[in-house]
């Protein structure tokens, strides 16, 4: 009988993401790493498209922000690419958005031109 009264799921509070009311969409891309360390993508971390070589990496100075990672993914010294589930569109809470460098004007844009807001 104890089994009948445990717990199914737990429903946690999410602060990343900030409201539902745009549609929140997520898919796996294929991000690109410099190496030479071990290391871990951080749920929240932007990650940028370059579309002159067509890769994902991690946000830097300059680049254009497309999406955010949706779990943490952990990469090992060896790794020059990982395959990360990351949210292309909905709200998000702009204090929990990680980046390496801060988020400039243009690259809330960037974000906002693929349905990523940040409020």
């Amino acid at each position: 009988m104890d089994n009948m009264v445990k717990e199914a799921y737990c429903v946690e509070k999410d602060d990343l993401i900030y409201d539902y009311l745009r549609l929140i969409d997520s898919k796996n891309v294929t991000v690109t790493l410099d190496g030479g360390s071990d290391g871990c993508l951080e749920r929240g971390q932007v990650i940028d498209f370059d579309s002159v070589s067509g890769s994902y990496k991690p946000h830097k100075s300059g680049g254009a922000a497309n999406c955010i990672v949706a779990a943490d993914t952990a990469y090992t010294s060896e790794d020059t690419e990982i395959t990360v589930t990351v949210y292309i569109s909905g709200n998000f809470r702009q204090s929990r958005v990680l980046a390496d460098v801060s988020l400039t004007a243009a690259d809330l844009e960037s974000l906002r031109s693929f349905e990523i807001v940040l409020k």
